[in-house]
């Protein structure tokens, strides 16, 4: 298993510095709704929601798509898989990439990616990144045509207060299940 981390917090910071070969972990998720769509399809990743993607595009067959990947980044130097990305597009003539700096080219907005897609507003578009920019594209989007049950998207929240309220309330429904049950032991040893 490949883990994909940014450093973009306490935990994370210290995560990617103690994680090592071999260590056990639990992983949960995806809490979203990427599942693998047929057809032609239009990617758009946001700095670390490449990650997905990136997981997606080593297992396209050359039969599906074509796929689009719009990779929203900072700068070149902080595009993640950027190296492996490139080589599928090589390799494959069904996958694109479209790599868009921001810091020279500015934000990513739904008239953009419009303009990269052209009229093939019946294609389905996956998403990663963070919340703010997944409305702003699902509603502009919505203004060139594009129906937004075709608009498909990974939950990536966690620096956003409803991405935490969720994760707390997630943790929470499983830990006092937990807590219970250990106190119900230590009842029952006594």
């Amino acid at each position: 298993m490949r883990v994909s981390i940014a450093p973009l917090g306490d935990y994370t910071i210290r995560l990617s510095t103690r994680l090592h070969v071999g260590a056990v972990a639990r992983v949960e998720g995806p809490f979203g709704h990427f599942c693998k769509v047929r057809g032609q399809q239009t990617w758009i990743a946001a700095g670390i929601g490449i990650t997905p993607f990136a997981a997606m595009a080593g297992t396209l067959d050359p039969r599906d798509g074509p796929v689009t990947l719009i990779y929203s980044v900072r700068s070149r130097a902080k595009a993640a898989h950027l190296d492996e990305l490139q080589q599928i597009a090589s390799a494959n003539p069904n996958f694109t990439l479209i790599l868009r700096e921001t810091a020279m080219e500015g934000r990513l907005d739904a008239d953009i990616v419009a303009a990269m897609i052209g009229d093939a507003m019946t294609q389905t578009v996956l998403f990663c990144g963070p919340a703010g920019l997944r409305d702003s594209l699902r509603q502009g989007l919505g203004r060139h045509g594009f129906s937004a049950r075709r608009f498909r998207y990974e939950m990536f929240e966690l620096r956003t207060g409803v991405g935490l309220k969720a994760l707390s309330l997630f943790l929470a429904e499983r830990a006092v299940p937990a807590v219970q049950a250990a106190r119900a032991r230590r009842s029952a040893s006594r």
